[in-house]
């Protein structure tokens, strides 16, 4: 939640009319940081998503529009984790129906990590 939390404001801040250009290196530095963070939390798999994702610019600085876009595209894949997190936590705390489980049997490991 901190991180999509995160990723919510520096969207905000990209949208601005007019960015300085010292916040574009800010902005891409906390980008590369949020998507190591990101990339040790969840699973393997998800983390090799996450790769394919977010395009790394090494030395090379991003523009404002790629940065823009790396951020929606972050926040979107980001939305969608938690969204899927608080679902499995309802489902889970719903306990079985009147009819047997509430749901299929899991693979034991979340989808998120």
């Amino acid at each position: 939640m901190r991180v999509w939390a995160l990723l919510n404001a520096a969207d905000s801040e990209l949208h601005q009319a007019r960015l300085p250009a010292e916040a574009v290196g800010r902005l891409q530095r906390q980008l590369e940081a949020i998507t190591a963070e990101l990339e040790g939390a969840v699973s393997g798999e998800l983390a090799g998503e996450l790769d394919r994702l977010v395009r790394r610019h090494g030395t090379v600085p991003a523009t404002v529009g790629e940065l823009r876009v790396e951020y929606a595209d972050l926040l979107g894949w980001t939305g969608g984790l938690v969204i899927g997190m608080l679902s499995e936590l309802e489902m889970a705390s719903a306990g079985p129906g009147p009819g047997g489980p509430a749901r299929p049997a899991a693979t034991g490991r979340p989808p998120w990590g």
